[in-house]
């Protein structure tokens, strides 16, 4: 293969992925902050912070005052409130 066919097959890749990939998704219940926005925004005992990783991940490290929901037991779900 020429080096003009892989250039050229290489930036069909990169508009594919730039037309076409995924981005954070944002809805007025879920937003999705800088790392610095959320550090400021976790001081805010009106905000609580949902950790969906398993039980196990969460005993090795968390964040102060996070509730932990495990995402991949359906049954957890049920416990959050969204108001």
């Amino acid at each position: 293969m020429t080096n003009i066919k892989k250039y050229i097959i290489l930036l069909i890749m990169v508009l594919f992925n730039i037309l076409f990939g995924t981005k954070p998704q944002q809805s007025e219940t879920i937003k999705i902050l800088p790392a610095e926005e959320f550090k400021e925004a976790i001081q805010d005992t009106s905000v609580q912070l949902i950790d969906v990783r398993t039980p196990q991940e969460f005993k090795e490290a968390a964040i102060n005052n996070a509730q932990n929901i495990d995402f991949f037991r359906k049954k957890n779900l049920s416990r959050l409130s969204i108001n």
